[in-house]
């Protein structure tokens, strides 16, 4: 029996000590999970043992039940009443006792103040958001539509989710009764979580204060970051059963317990949102969300960019015909047309909710229905697109590392650029840093996987877009001309 985290450390270090010792690759997959396993335990097992405070029922000093705004009191007393039994005989202020908005000796508590106070940042300038789309170097202006949010926790996620929907594209789409609406580029529903996650779950300490929710928009992302980090789970277990846990408690309980004004919700309450965001995503077209958590703060990075082009679909279209393929398969297939090869290992880090049985079941499936072939064995297994299908050579040249210098110079250094695979978006980050970024810096600023930046930063090298400094990290720049 393990109840210790030295333990779950020690039984670690013998199954690395293992998988050491023998070359048999299933043996190593199946001490891999085991292992990934055994490290979630004992992360978790350290947060056990680590003194919970409550910051969200802390006292506010010069606060009282006047501070608080009527109408989303009023909505908040009302559903509280409808959803238990148990409130419905309380009065007002026993029941804004109960719930945690207002302490004994009458001062709010931080999460009263927070959530219902008319005006929160009276008592916490950070209580508060930023948003701003930022530009392009070179537009002459850093940033564009820059807001301040402030007010109760409701205005100011209903206020943030209205400025994204406003400084995004829109697409005309059908529905099913064929009437044309507007769509938003983003799905609404991934906005919206991933919105009301930053202002409920931000931490409310001490160490906070002068911190806020932050929102930031550019050509190809949407960024949502908060103070804090994630509290007793991983970013590798949301969205997961399990994978559910308030930083702020009694925050949360409020927020579940009041309407906004067009009859939304700041969050559902029932765990699944991250889940339902990815989805969404997926059912877009664009590529997966990414998490980052340093411990002392949290972003969600939303991607813009479709994991399809047009191109890509319009060969899928008849390439494909006949075949029910995941989404997870067309977007492999359509890179294996552009001549790229792909192992277990490439799939897992593409798509970080698939493991290593999926992904094998995933290529395998490929190689069954005759759309690819594989060589090699086990771990060393890659495969590429099959023979039957057409590998149209203008299509090889747009991942294929131009070695011939002289066929580079002949080409525009913009048109270079834009032929590499996330080339734009790697050169456009380095464009921002004037003393280069490493790879493990590239890939924290972006939605792209490792494969994919060291992928991009080779070609780019190779056609002079960018040059690399130094040794253990390197540093890129943009190449001088």
């Amino acid at each position: 029996m393990i109840d210790s985290p030295e333990g779950l450390h020690d039984l670690i270090e013998d199954l690395r000590h293992q998988q050491g010792d023998t070359t048999d690759c299933e043996v190593k997959r199946g001490r891999d999970v085991e292992l990934q396993m055994l490290q979630d335990r004992q992360r978790q097992a350290a947060l056990d043992t680590t003194m919970w405070v409550r910051d969200d029922v802390r006292h506010v000093p010069d606060s009282g039940i006047d501070d608080l705004d009527s109408v989303y009191v009023d909505t908040l007393l009302r559903n509280a009443r409808n959803a238990s039994p148990f409130h419905r005989d309380k009065s007002d202020e026993v029941l804004l006792r109960n719930l945690g908005v207002v302490a004994k000796n009458g001062l709010l508590t931080v999460a009263g103040a927070y959530v219902l106070a008319e005006y929160p940042q009276r008592f916490l300038p950070s209580w508060s958001a930023t948003a701003a789309v930022q530009l392009p170097t070179g537009a002459g202006s850093r940033n564009r539509d820059l807001q301040h949010f402030e007010g109760p926790l409701p205005v100011m996620f209903a206020e943030i989710r209205d400025w994204v929907g406003r400084n995004m594209h829109t697409t005309i789409g059908y529905r099913s009764d064929g009437d044309a609406v507007d769509e938003s580029e983003l799905p609404s529903v991934t906005v919206r979580e991933l919105i009301g996650n930053a202002l409920v779950h931000r931490d409310l300490s001490p160490h906070s204060h002068g911190k806020r929710v932050e929102v930031r928009l550019t050509g190809d992302r949407l960024t949502v970051s908060n103070p804090g980090g994630l509290r007793g789970i991983t970013t590798a277990q949301l969205g997961h059963l399990g994978g559910k846990h308030a930083v702020n408690e009694t925050v949360y309980a409020l927020c579940q317990k009041l309407t906004l004004p067009d009859g939304g919700r700041v969050i559902e309450g029932e765990g699944g949102g991250i889940r339902e965001a990815r989805e969404r995503m997926r059912a877009a077209g664009l590529k997966p969300l990414k998490f980052h958590d340093s411990g002392v703060s949290f972003t969600a990075v939303v991607s813009r960019r479709r994991l399809l082009s047009d191109r890509d679909l319009s060969w899928l279209t008849t390439a494909v015909a006949g075949h029910r393929l995941t989404e997870e398969q067309r977007v492999i297939l359509a890179s294996m047309h552009h001549g790229q090869e792909w192992t277990n290992r490439m799939v897992r880090q593409e798509f970080d909710q698939i493991d290593s049985r999926e992904a094998t079941s995933l290529l395998q499936d490929l190689v069954s229905r005759g759309l690819a072939v594989v060589a090699g064995e086990r771990g060393g297994a890659r495969y590429r697109l099959s023979g039957t299908l057409d590998l149209s050579p203008d299509d090889v040249l747009d991942v294929a590392v131009v070695s011939d210098q002289s066929e580079a110079a002949a080409q525009p250094e913009s048109s270079q650029q834009s032929a590499v695979p996330n080339g734009d978006e790697v050169v456009a980050l380095l464009s921002d840093s004037a003393a280069g970024l490493t790879v493990a810096e590239l890939i924290a600023a972006s939605t792209l996987t490792e494969r994919q930046v060291r992928y991009a930063l080779s070609q780019l090298s190779a056609v002079g877009a960018v040059s690399g400094r130094g040794h253990r990290p390197v540093r890129w720049t943009v190449a001088s001309r």
